[in-house]
């Protein structure tokens, strides 16, 4: 994931990446701020959960392609033992992701993108094997292979 760290919003809800490859959902300024081991911030709105409670009562969620409650949307948390928890998929609301996040154990989550357009998930077992997580993302596993002018984090196994 490219980012800049310039710029980056107090309050504002934050994927952080390290230099070790480490990562951590977090609230901006008072989680995390720009140490010389930070490479990548992508932020997004204000956090979803926060202390295990989900937060998506309060505040703003994005626009909805048709203006509609229940669409696709995707998050990533943070649980207590710093465990990196993506959900994602179609018909969910900022309060049914959230509630998702924290059944998985988020201490702490943000949204990510929404829309049908917009969420995808692709996993790769070997060179020219890959896949959705879910049927019906967008976009096939070959689109993050190529690069692509959208932001996308990819993450591998050590």
């Amino acid at each position: 994931m490219g980012g800049s760290t310039t710029g980056a919003r107090n309050g504002a809800a934050s994927l952080v990446i390290r230099s070790d490859g480490s990562a951590t959902v977090a609230s901006w300024g008072r989680d995390a701020s720009l140490t010389p081991d930070v490479v990548s911030v992508r932020q997004n709105l204000g956090l979803l959960v926060d202390g295990g409670v989900s937060f998506a009562g309060r505040g703003y969620w994005g626009a909805t392609f048709g203006h509609v409650r229940y669409t696709w949307r995707s998050g990533v948390g943070v649980d207590a033992a710093g465990n990196l928890l993506y959900a994602g998929g179609p018909g969910q609301d900022a309060q049914s992701l959230a509630q998702v996040l924290v059944r998985a154990g988020a201490v702490r989550a943000m949204q990510l993108d929404i829309n049908p357009q917009w969420v995808a998930f692709a996993y790769y077992t070997g060179p020219g094997s890959g896949s959705d997580l879910i049927p019906g993302m967008n976009y096939g596993p070959g689109r993050w292979l190529s690069g692509s002018s959208r932001d996308f984090i990819a993450v591998f196994t050590r």
